[in-house]
């Protein structure tokens, strides 16, 4: 890791424990880059995601000034947390939450510490003044509970890492062996966690991992794990469980939005055993995308893969935006869209049928949904316990889906329905039969219907 950028990357992520000591790895990256400069540039910075944070780890401590050999510095500047070295070249400490300080910056080298709470304006600011002197950046953290502007860097960098300009490398707290006692102490902290079911939040903070989990958590991971391959299994599998497509209720379901994020969420619900399949989504952000013959041709490109007959579809929409369904008649060879209807303001009965479906086993998810796994994670309730309003467009539609089939849990088949049987209706009624009640009395039945037949028929 500490060779990535000797050797010519531009972007380092590093995901790490608590404790690790990335902050004096940072630093010092940056010092060595102050004395032994690779390209013209200036000012280097070391960024935390509040000044008064990055005055309370860095400079109060003096941690630029035991890295440094004091005969290297010219002078200093308090207030400015800023260091003038004997070659020219300066060394600042500051913080992301002043972002527009930074429109004009124009850094040597960049590091950015504690990213998960930095403001997401503060890279987007930062970022197109990387181009004056082509310099390279190392972002370090621990990983957050939901998604976040660190996920989306961190996919960049891996990107990056794919053509030889990145580096993305995952340490947990206890590669630290500079702390006396730090891994005894880890041991009790993790018993400690575990005893009060946070254990979750031990492997994030300190093992460096994606754990989701939070007591907010709307979907806890005892209900949708969104690790569990039982149930996010690829495409090609849930193709396979559709591949009879009169079976199925084909739902097309749209949570729309003339500014913020348009969601649209595909459902296969199979007739008889009411199991769940969710195929496919699309959630556009991009405004210039959201127009509805925009949307109407995403749909259609989502959709057609998995049924073709785009009139066997329905078209649900959140009956709240009201203005949707009239626009749509403006596209030519849109459907016309239903309502979901007014009992889908009921958030907590619609939660509460996910769940329950989720506890039958009988769901599955194309695992390319990373947009809907994310809605997972981040579903929180606010301090009063109830569901949050926002985030969360994907679940809507699911919820919206469920309501408009009037989906009822006691109606599960807890095993498929083999083909065979689903085809030829007097299996299929038998299968109902023998579903309800015991075989003998099954048996029973089938005899005496036998018998009323011959008795009519002579």
């Amino acid at each position: 890791m500490c060779g990535a950028i000797d050797r010519g990357m531009k972007f380092v992520f590093l995901q790490c424990g608590r404790k690790y000591g990335k902050t004096v790895f940072l630093h010092r990256k940056l010092l060595e880059h102050c004395l032994l400069p690779t390209n013209n540039g200036i000012i280097n910075f070391h960024c935390v995601y509040e000044k008064a944070q990055a005055k309370k780890i860095l400079w109060i401590p003096k941690v630029p000034f035991k890295l440094c050999n004091p005969r290297f510095i010219k002078k200093y500047w308090e207030t400015e947390m800023r260091i003038e070295f004997i070659n020219g070249k300066q060394l600042i400490v500051d913080g992301a939450d002043n972002y527009k300080a930074h429109e004009g910056t124009e850094p040597a080298a960049l590091c950015i510490d504690e990213l998960k709470n930095c403001n997401p304006m503060f890279w987007e600011a930062v970022e197109p003044n990387l181009a004056v002197y082509d310099a390279w950046t190392i972002f370090a953290g621990s990983p957050p509970g939901k998604p976040s502007q660190y996920r989306e860097i961190r996919k960049m960098v891996q990107q990056e890492e794919e053509h030889g300009r990145g580096l993305f490398v995952q340490h947990p707290s206890w590669m630290n062996n500079k702390v006396p006692g730090l891994i005894p102490w880890l041991k009790r902290a993790q018993a400690r966690y575990k005893a009060r079911g946070e254990e979750y939040l031990f492997l994030r903070e300190f093992a460096a991992r994606d754990e989701a989990g939070g007591k907010r958590r709307v979907y806890p991971n005892e209900i949708i794990d969104v690790s569990n391959e039982n149930v996010w299994v690829p495409r090609e599998h849930i193709k396979e469980k559709v591949k009879n497509p009169s079976h199925f209720d084909w739902l097309c379901i749209a949570d729309p939005s003339s500014g913020g994020a348009f969601a649209m969420l595909a459902l296969a619900i199979d007739k008889t055993s009411k199991h769940i399949y969710i195929v496919d989504c699309f959630k556009q952000t991009n405004r210039a995308l959201t127009g509805c013959h925009a949307i109407w041709d995403q749909t259609q490109a989502m959709l057609a893969p998995w049924m073709p007959n785009l009139d066997a579809w329905h078209y649900i929409y959140d009956d709240h935006e009201a203005w949707f369904p009239i626009e749509m008649l403006s596209v030519q060879g849109a459907p016309a869209w239903t309502p979901s209807g007014k009992q889908t303001t009921n958030i907590q009965a619609g939660v509460s049928l996910i769940k329950d479906a989720f506890l039958l086993d009988c769901v599955l998810i194309n695992d390319e949904l990373e947009s809907l796994k994310e809605e997972f994670v981040a579903y929180e309730t606010d301090e009063y316990g109830t569901p949050q309003r926002t985030g969360n467009d994907l679940l809507d539609c699911f919820r919206y889906g469920l309501y408009y089939l009037s989906w009822d849990s006691n109606e599960v088949v807890k095993e498929p329905i083999p083909d065979h049987i689903k085809d030829n209706p007097y299996l299929m009624m038998a299968y109902r039969e023998e579903n309800q009640i015991g075989e003998k009395d099954l048996m029973n039945d089938w005899l005496a219907d036998m018998y009323e037949d011959f008795i009519s028929y002579g």
